[in-house]
């Protein structure tokens, strides 16, 4: 069965009624339930010779992630971004530098075309400490989805990475060119803990850490980047490709310094 029909399927009900079935096949009465279901596909009458249902005894939960359409599809399995040495200060380093068409192109630099209004808010003030290399891996999302279900597909652990990390996959890209990000168009997302600014009165203001969804996109000239407070339940659409934590090379690459073996993890290009 195709994505497209799964996906109508869940729409429509009918996956939680295969899902239930199931359950009934894996429990204890399993058989009985099968010379049933063997009638009702024969086109015979079905539990003919009692005079009530008799209680089907189940085995669940059947985990719906058996039968939903797939969320992710992988990319890139293994991006290593270099550990840093310094703090990442973000208004240093994100700055608008591409205006209009008449004006000639900057000759060093990321090109930036735009910094976004919830970009602006959420993520500016942020000032990130030295980080160790981190592994990332990405995924093109395959149909509409939530956080918390791409959470799921992840094993449950973290999604967040760091916009240390954003700008160094940025950097090997600043003319838009072919890697590890998209470039036709399409978003990149990243989940980074920013930081919302809360007035206390009598002009002072706290910071308040808050998770946000950062989307990447090139365009004709430069690259567009915007930020929303991350939702679990806020769709993300197909077509975007997602980058977080490895955590399989994560634990690999542990386990090769512990035994002080040599690294022989690919490596984006410095």
């Amino acid at each position: 069965m195709g994505e497209s029909m799964l996906t109508k399927a869940n729409q429509d009900g009918k996956l939680e009624v295969v899902r239930d079935t199931i359950a009934m096949l894996l429990g204890p009465d399993g058989d009985l339930v099968l010379t049933e279901l063997v009638k009702f596909n024969n086109r015979k009458p079905t539990w003919a010779g009692y005079k009530s249902m008799p209680e089907i005894k189940t085995k669940s939960p059947v985990s719906s992630r058996v039968l939903e359409p797939a969320v992710l599809q992988l990319v890139e399995k293994k991006i290593v971004v270099p550990s840093t040495s310094t703090s990442f200060v973000a208004e240093k380093h994100f700055i608008v530098n591409v205006f209009n068409h008449r004006d000639p192109l900057p000759q060093e630099g990321i090109l930036f075309r735009e910094l976004g209004i919830g970009f602006k808010q959420f993520l500016m003030d942020v000032v990130e400490e030295p980080q160790r290399e981190e592994i990332l891996s990405s995924n093109d999302l395959l149909r509409v989805t939530h956080l918390a279900e791409i959470s799921l597909a992840h094993g449950e652990k973290s999604l967040r990475t760091t916009l240390t990390s954003l700008y160094f996959l940025l950097s090997k890209q600043d003319r838009g060119q072919a890697g590890f990000l998209k470039n036709t168009g399409a978003h990149n997302a990243f989940l980074i803990k920013g930081v919302m600014k809360r007035s206390t009165g009598r002009g002072t203001s706290e910071k308040t850490p808050v998770d946000g969804i950062v989307k990447v996109s090139w365009g004709e000239r430069g690259w567009t980047i915007n930020a929303a407070k991350a939702e679990h339940g806020t769709p993300q659409t197909e077509r975007i490709r997602f980058f977080s934590p490895n955590y399989e090379s994560i634990q690999a690459v542990s386990e090769v310094s512990s035994n002080d073996e040599e690294n022989v993890h690919h490596r984006v290009a410095a």
